[in-house]
């Protein structure tokens, strides 16, 4: 019965604590930068609880093998330039946005918020990338590059070469609102999940109760009946 009541109690405190997705939020955004590999890998889709997650990415940058993402006036294009990690794939690297562009090349130590791609349908095999395109896809960025390519991007934040500031001029770093931040306020499904649990806790008491109680009668019978 306390294992019952122990397992029924943290499961209901679990999903109360997933139902309100604020505290989520707040602490993805104030957490730690970490390593890249540590919350996201090859051939997976971004979760949710890691949008905006700071995280650290070191390779070689190529701004030659540059694409733009045009968001429509008046809006500057983005430019997004691979960063070949060391381990061998490529990761999307929103540099910032601006008309400018970019020639350079090699290794760059980069943090910044982990995002989503911003489209997710299968290319045919015929297709030709454009310089210019309307979305980050990762099929797109796949026949681009011609390497794995992680799914998402990241949007620059800070970044330094042999020490120094990374800098792009005519590049301004993107804002806060071009980002996609974890899912806030309150999921009902799971509250709703929390209260079944705790629910299930109250039954299971008043099932020891009445069991207890029962116990109880039957032996002020027996002593009954012995007198």
């Amino acid at each position: 019965m306390l294992l019952a009541l122990v397992g029924t109690g943290a499961l209901g405190a679990w999903q109360y604590s997933v139902a309100h997705r604020d505290d989520i939020a707040r602490e993805v955004l104030n957490a730690t930068p970490r390593d890249l590999g540590e919350l996201h890998q090859l051939g997976e889709y971004v979760r949710e609880s890691r949008y905006a997650h700071n995280v650290i990415a070191s390779g070689q940058l190529d701004c030659t093998q540059a694409v733009q993402v045009s968001l429509g006036k008046p809006n500057p294009q983005w430019l997004v330039c691979p960063l070949k990690l060391s381990a061998g794939p490529v990761v999307a690297l929103v540099i910032g946005a601006g008309q400018s562009t970019s020639t350079f090349v090699g290794d760059i130590k980069a943090v910044g918020r982990l995002q989503p791609a911003q489209d997710t349908s299968q290319l045919s095999p015929l297709y030709s990338p454009d310089r210019v395109v309307d979305f980050l896809n990762t099929d797109d960025l796949v026949l681009r590059w011609q390497s794995d390519v992680y799914d998402g991007y990241i949007v620059l934040t800070q970044a330094t070469v042999a020490g120094a500031p990374f800098r792009v001029d005519g590049i301004r770093p993107l804002g806060d609102a071009a980002l996609v931040l974890p899912p806030a306020g309150i999921e009902v499904r799971n509250l709703m999940y929390a209260w079944q649990w705790w629910i299930f806790a109250a039954f299971a008491i008043f099932l020891w109760g009445r069991f207890i109680r029962d116990e109880f009668k039957q032996d002020s019978d027996a002593q009954s009946d012995d007198l």
